[in-house]
């Protein structure tokens, strides 16, 4: 339940970030940056070139590059790592966040209602990041 609470409190956080007209990077603390970010993050690298127009950059656990078209190579439709994530300050940001916060505080209900031994380790801010992206196209344009 504490986990679940930091996690909502730091995308509120975000969002206020975000309101105000700031772009946040925000990594975990073992991430381990060998260059400087924002020149990739900002499409100034060409292999980046559109990550530059991007509202949202995640990472992604998923290396594998043996299927050689855009959805094998970046991920896509796998799970997003929240370790490494930039939000521009922009309306499709804040459509995630408002929805990412909701899908958590709508977990916090039913956590309410588990016997206070149970380990719940299956909710953290990250999967209810995933699920609110791959189920985007229900988001408020």
């Amino acid at each position: 339940k504490a986990f679940m609470t930091m996690g909502i409190l730091k995308v509120k956080f975000f969002m206020a970030f975000l309101h105000a007209g700031f772009d946040i990077l925000c990594a975990d603390l073992d991430v381990l940056w060998l260059r400087p970010p924002m020149p990739y993050l900002n499409g100034q690298v060409r292999e980046t070139m559109l990550l530059g127009y991007a509202d949202i950059v995640v990472s992604s656990d998923v290396t594998n590059g043996g299927n050689e078209n855009d959805q094998s190579w970046w991920g896509m439709q796998q799970e997003m790592n929240t370790g490494m994530l930039l939000l521009r300050s922009a309306p499709g940001s804040v459509a995630v966040c408002e929805a990412w916060v909701a899908r958590m505080q709508q977990e916090m209900v039913s956590i309410e209602k588990l016997p206070p031994t149970m380990l719940q380790w299956w909710s953290n801010d990250q999967t209810f990041f995933n699920e609110v992206i791959h189920r985007s196209s229900k988001l408020p344009a």
